[in-house]
């Protein structure tokens, strides 16, 4: 395994020994299936060089790589996914493996405080700590959150008292024991629940959380007349358990009402995990073996692909909205949908063509067809080449996956945006771009990402056949130089962690891609728990 790894590169063998990756060590993680040989050479490479960046050319602007939809349009095109939908089966992909700890990050702060802040301490600390501030906020709004009813059961009931809100608990106790309720495992718990989990939305008949929010938009959006729809959720190993007893009582609930919701769940393969670095050594865990992280959310391209669906809504699983404003963010999305059925309704008219007894004239009208759709034109290299050439570079370029994604403007959100990005022959390409994925030291490079106009909220739908009705193997059309190198902290230590190419960056970068605004009103991410306060999750 040693030699198979090392084979035709001694400069990987040379970095393998700089970073301390022995014999031994290949041998523990090629056994089991943990990792290839050709994998751990990959990574090798990449965790020995510096950052691989893109070289933007420009972002994506209204009219320039990002299509505005009229109501017509919108209203057109939602009416042919529905008529679609009628006959075919429709798959939402929702990652969903995401732990919620990273929502209570001020609340661990606090309890982490030593003496415990007072409320006017917090005050007084707000203007330098921006815990502190995040603290104050839900404070002051602390019995709007969805969860403040079972907190305040859990308070009176366990400690023999009769208040009426947890602002009194507050007013009375001070916030340690409210924030320590809701995280610790004696109260609530919410620390160590995953995201989906979590409690987002309070109605007149209870509270609902992510995952129900999930459930709702599934049975309001790709329910065919049978009133069968599909969901499929990505977990992690330790909450897989709890999320599938969650789906299930959900399940349920739609059920009683006619509609049935086939879920499906799946892990990261454990293949996918990566090696990363501690001070430029392989970085190992407690029994000194070399230490294998999650590969990031690229990893989830072989769960994307083993779905085995010809359309798929993607959406993160905090990005939800309440029940009563579903609709109109479902008439948007159906026409993400009925926009990508049209184009590739095109694409297989001109590949049939393609394959056709006229070649000449099918080369030249799906060369304007790249160009005009999605800016791929014929490299100058090939315009004066054979047909056979030609011919192939259609072909190849046509045939591939399909993504339709709405942009919203950018109003400061953390996340990728639209670009149009540089390719190694010339030409150019639409791109999801990450700041990971930029030279920031390059002055250029880094006003041009500044000068993003919209960002990426994570709401696609996407075509995962080809023209006869083959899936497609959708490794095929990643960028296998896309690794993204990042630091983390651990125990103190900083590693240099790397992952693979995100799922809507590299791992889709060969796709066939549009961009398409949509109102900032269907992006309701909650990355932190105050944003529960949004009047969008509020009602």
């Amino acid at each position: 395994m040693v030699t198979e790894l090392y084979e035709g590169s001694l400069e990987i063998r040379r970095q393998a020994e700089d970073m301390g990756l022995s014999p031994e060590d290949i041998e523990f993680l090629v056994s089991q299936g943990r990792l290839s040989p050709d994998d751990i050479a990959l990574q090798v490479a990449h965790l020995g060089r510096d950052r691989l960046s893109l070289d933007l050319a420009r972002p994506c602007t209204l009219g320039d790589g990002i299509l505005a939809l009229s109501e017509a349009e919108r209203n057109g095109l939602d009416a042919r996914f529905r008529e679609y939908a009628g006959a075919k089966t429709v798959m939402r992909f929702i990652p969903a493996s995401g732990a919620a700890s990273r929502l209570f990050a001020a609340w661990d702060w606090y309890l982490h405080q030593d003496p415990s802040p007072t409320r006017t301490e917090l005050k007084t600390l707000a203007g330098s700590e921006s815990q502190a501030k995040a603290c104050l906020a839900f404070l002051e709004k602390i019995d709007s959150f969805p969860f403040a009813g079972e907190a305040l059961d859990h308070l009176n009931r366990t400690r023999g008292e009769n208040l009426s809100s947890l602002s009194q608990w507050v007013d009375k106790f001070g916030p340690q024991p409210v924030l320590s309720v809701l995280l610790e495992a004696a109260g609530l718990g919410l620390r160590e629940k995953p995201k989906a989990l979590i409690p987002f939305h309070r109605y007149a008949d209870g509270v609902k959380t992510a995952l129900d929010e999930q459930m709702a938009e599934t049975a309001a959006l790709v329910l065919n007349p049978q009133g069968m729809g599909q969901v499929h959720f990505t977990v992690a190993p330790e909450h897989r358990a709890t999320i599938m007893a969650a789906g299930e009582q959900a399940a349920e609930e739609f059920d009683s009402q006619g509609k049935k919701i086939a879920i499906t769940y799946s892990e990261q393969d454990d293949a996918t995990r990566t090696l990363s670095l501690s001070d430029g050594r392989l970085a190992r865990d407690g029994e000194g073996r070399p230490a294998l992280r999650p590969g990031g959310h690229g990893a989830l391209l072989e769960n994307l692909s083993a779905v085995g669906e010809e359309l798929v809504f993607i959406k993160n699983i905090d990005n939800v909205v309440r029940r009563e404003e579903l609709a109109s963010s479902l008439r948007w999305r159906g026409a993400l949908a009925g926009l990508l059925l049209e184009c590739r309704e095109e694409i297989h008219a001109h590949l049939r063509k393609l394959h056709g007894s006229d070649p000449e004239k099918a080369v030249e009208a799906a060369s304007h067809y790249l160009e005009e759709k999605f800016g791929l034109s014929l490299p100058d290299t090939l315009r004066r080449a054979g047909i056979e050439d030609r011919l192939g570079f259609c072909r190849e370029k046509l045939n591939r996956p399909v993504r339709v994604c709405g942009m919203v403007k950018n109003q400061g959100e953390p996340g990728g945006g639209p670009f149009w990005v540089r390719q190694k022959d010339g030409g150019l390409s639409l791109q999801i771009v990450e700041a990971a994925q930029v030279d920031l030291e390059n002055a250029d490079q880094k006003a041009l990402l500044a000068k993003a106009t919209h960002f990426n909220p994570v709401d696609f739908v996407c075509g995962l056949t080809d023209w006869r009705g083959k899936p497609f193997a959708l490794r095929d059309f990643a960028d296998e130089n896309a690794w993204f190198l990042s630091e983390k902290n651990k125990d103190g230590k900083t590693l240099k962690v790397l992952e693979r190419p995100g799922l809507w960056n590299g791992a889709m970068a060969h796709w066939l891609t549009l961009f398409v605004e949509i109102p900032l009103e269907l992006f309701n991410p909650v990355k932190t728990i105050g944003d529960l306060l949004r009047p969008s999750h509020l009602g």
